[in-house]
């Protein structure tokens, strides 16, 4: 990579974490809604018992298949790997105080990917340098301020499935610009994951492949 491509990745870097630091002071303990708090027992379920179920009682006897399966197990990995979160049991406790605020964190990550994300696409969009530095923080801060600003102290599926949105756009432009078969491929995981985090998207998907 020249100089100017690797002095706009080092510029998006840092300007995505101070935007995504930022957010950090949106997150509280405010208590999560019906959809949030299914899927934080759902996660329990996945992190303690391998087990991929709706029940309200430990250990669960009966498997769902009716919840985007990448939020949960996305959330049932933080739950593991972070140590404020691990030995933390029932899953009932999860839903209040400095458990609850730990286990919003990892919106933060899903935040932080969403910048980079919108930043790989608008880097596609133009060469031109001027719109490469001016166009990505006029719409991180725009996002921020509203999407962002909205979702990061909830546990639902939007905030990932934006995420996933703007690295699916990001590859669906680099496969235009240049079809090759392992651009295809990528396209396809990047849909695919996309589908599997807000179902809606399985028939946009399908529609964008036809």
């Amino acid at each position: 990579a020249d100089r100017a491509t690797v002095g706009l990745a080092a510029f998006y870097l840092t300007l995505c974490l101070v935007w995504t630091g930022l957010l950090a002071t949106q997150i509280t303990d405010r208590k999560l809604n019906p959809d949030a708090a299914q899927n934080v027992r759902m996660a329990s379920h996945v992190a303690h018992y391998w087990f991929y179920s709706f029940d309200r009682f430990e250990p669960p006897k009966k498997p769902t298949m009716e919840r985007e399966p990448i939020p949960v197990f996305a959330l049932a990995a933080w739950i593991l790997i972070n140590p404020e979160l691990s030995n933390v049991r029932p899953y009932q406790e999860l839903g209040q105080g400095r458990a609850l605020v730990s286990l919003k964190k990892i919106n933060l990550f899903w935040a932080l990917f969403l910048h980079l994300g919108m930043c790989a696409l608008i880097f596609l969009i133009s060469s031109n340098l001027i719109w490469r530095l001016v166009v990505p923080p006029f719409i991180i801060v725009m996002t921020n301020l509203t999407f962002l600003n909205e979702y990061v102290d909830k546990l639902l599926t939007q905030l990932p499935a934006g995420c996933f949105l703007a690295w699916g756009a990001a590859c669906m432009l680099l496969f235009v610009q240049r079809p090759t078969r392992r651009r295809a491929v990528i396209l396809g995981i990047s849909l695919a994951l996309l589908a599997l985090t807000k179902a809606v998207f399985f028939y946009i998907s399908l529609g964008a492949i036809i």
